[in-house]
């Protein structure tokens, strides 16, 4: 087991959360337009609860990108890591220490 552990749902999340964020929409306009709590959309974007392919389409179309592209991004982000040495999980583990998309972050700039 590595140091560092990440599942690809966090990923995809990392991925969504970047983009809503070089557009400049707030968390709440994004959760309202996915018709979803914040706390809920949060969820999603951490990768704490797995994103539904509709969900995935429907927040793809809202950040004008294709949802091909959310999971090109994720694949990339999965290649990086995994060339430093961290697994990366089809699915969420239970146990496994949370890596934050902060500590993601460092460790990919």
């Amino acid at each position: 087991m590595t140091a560092f552990e990440v599942h690809y749902g966090q990923l995809v999340g990392l991925v969504i959360r970047g983009r809503r964020e070089t557009l400049g929409l707030p968390m709440p306009q994004m959760a309202e337009h996915m018709k979803m709590t914040v706390s809920g959309w949060s969820r999603l974007e951490t990768g704490d609860t797995a994103m539904t392919l509709a969900q995935a389409r429907r927040a793809a179309r809202w950040l004008e990108m294709p949802v091909g592209e959310i999971i090109a991004q994720a694949d990339a982000l999965t290649g990086r890591l995994e060339a430093l040495g961290i697994e990366v999980h089809s699915d969420k583990k239970k146990g496994a220490p949370p890596l934050t998309a902060a500590k993601l972050l460092a460790l990919l700039t």
